[in-house]
This record gives structure tokens, C-alpha cells and sequence, in this order.
């Protein structure tokens, strides 16, 4: 495996575990300081994680001459190199629509809505992570 799509895999990974704790904390904390820092915590984890597996598809499509129009379309050109059948690389693809809304603020988010989306982007990487191990 390529030393660039290790550390990329090995930075996506450490992201999720952290993204996993600070969810874990934000869930269970009660002081409203420190639950605000969970939460700020757990948007910048989850944008990392994410950021950083379209980097990941990035350099995948890269091999194939494939540049993709969108952070969207990072995961769904994938299908055309790659074996996706097992996994709904569509509903994966998603987390790239919640990655813009962490990035640019496109809505007034609150805690419940971004804990949620950070839950299911988290739950959705992890599934990637592993089949994209599997590939490569």
C-alpha cells in the first residue's frame, strides 16, 4: 500500500476514535461549558475525518486519471474502478454534504442535528474505511 493512503487511512482512523469519544463526552457531560467543548470537538473531528477520506478518494480516482466534480462525487466515481456492491457508497457519499455544512456554516445548526449527522457520518466512514482496506 502506498505510504500516502497509509497515513491517510491511519489519520481518518484516529479521527473516528476521536469523533467517537468526544460524542461519547458531549452525551454524557451535564456542565454546559464543558458539553459546548464536546460539541466543538466532536463538528472539527468529524470534519477531519471526512475532509481527509475525500482526500483519500482523491488520490484513488488519481490513479485512474478520474477527477471528480464534487466532494460527492469522490465517493460515487469510486464505483467505477472499485467493488461498492456490498456497501451504499450513496448513502456514504452524504457525509460530504455534512462536511460542507460543518465547513461553511450553511445552516444555524444545533447540537442535536450535528451530534446525529456526526453519529451516522461515523457509523457510515467506518463501513468505508474497512471496504476501501478490503480493496486495497
Amino acid at each position: 500500500m502506498d505510504a500516502t493512503i497509509e497515513r491517510k487511512i491511519e489519520f481518518i482512523t484516529q479521527s473516528l476514535i476521536d469523533l467517537k469519544e468526544s460524542i461519547e463526552e458531549y452525551e454524557k457531560t451535564k456542565e454546559a461549558k464543558q458539553k459546548k467543548q464536546f460539541f466543538t470537538l466532536s463538528k472539527r473531528y468529524c470534519e477531519e475525518a471526512v475532509e481527509t477520506t475525500i482526500k483519500l478518494n482523491q488520490i484513488l480516482l488519481k490513479k485512474h486519471l478520474k477527477f471528480p466534480k464534487s466532494y460527492v462525487h469522490s465517493f460515487l466515481d469510486l464505483k467505477e474502478y472499485y467493488d461498492f456492491s456490498d456497501i451504499n457508497i450513496e448513502e456514504i457519499s452524504q457525509v460530504a454534504k455534512f462536511r460542507n455544512e460543518l465547513a461553511h456554516d450553511y445552516i444555524d445548526m444545533s447540537p442535536q442535528y450535528s451530534i446525529e449527522h456526526s453519529k451516522r457520518t461515523l457509523k457510515n466512514l467506518k463501513i468505508y474505511l474497512k471496504k476501501i482496506i478490503s480493496i486495497l
